[in-house]
């Protein structure tokens, strides 16, 4: 279902689906699952749980950041909702679950978030460059949100 690495699935979205998505409010059920489950993938890699396991709940997160991900492409109504919650998206970011994509699908030809959220996003980015070291991935969000400021 999703392509490894940082880039977008390839499905482009209905307006009206991420229009009814909105309205009903979808979006904030993703964000309870982020704040409150985030907790169960850590203890699972930290108690070295089974395989399966881990594989599951990384699985669940993927999903809901595919879903956030497809939820405000090409639309400027959700990359804006969505950029409120930007510091849980820059939370776990050292846990590759899809929240490169999804920064960077906020930040995409959207000026008023780049230039609000970019300090925010460079400094959570920084804070953890230096904490796990180098990664190409974590450049992603800094070209798209440069691109525009």
């Amino acid at each position: 279902m999703k392509q490894k690495g940082i880039d977008t699935p390839s499905i482009e979205p209905c307006e009206s689906h991420q229009n009814i998505f909105r309205n009903l409010k979808g979006h904030i059920a993703i964000f309870e699952l982020l704040r409150n489950g985030m907790f169960h993938l850590k203890r699972a890699y930290r108690e070295n749980s089974s395989q399966e396991r881990k594989e599951k709940l990384k699985q669940i997160f993927e999903n809901a950041y595919e879903c956030l991900t497809l939820f405000c492409k090409n639309n400027e109504t959700n990359q804006r909702l969505l950029c409120e919650k930007l510091k849980l998206f820059l939370l776990n970011i050292d846990f590759d679950l899809g929240q490169i994509g999804l920064i960077c699908e906020i930040c995409k030809d959207n000026k008023f978030v780049c230039e609000t959220y970019g300090r925010q996003i460079i400094d959570s980015i920084m804070d953890v460059i230096v904490k796990n070291g180098r990664k190409a991935c974590y450049l992603e969000p800094l070209y798209v949100s440069k691109a525009l400021i």
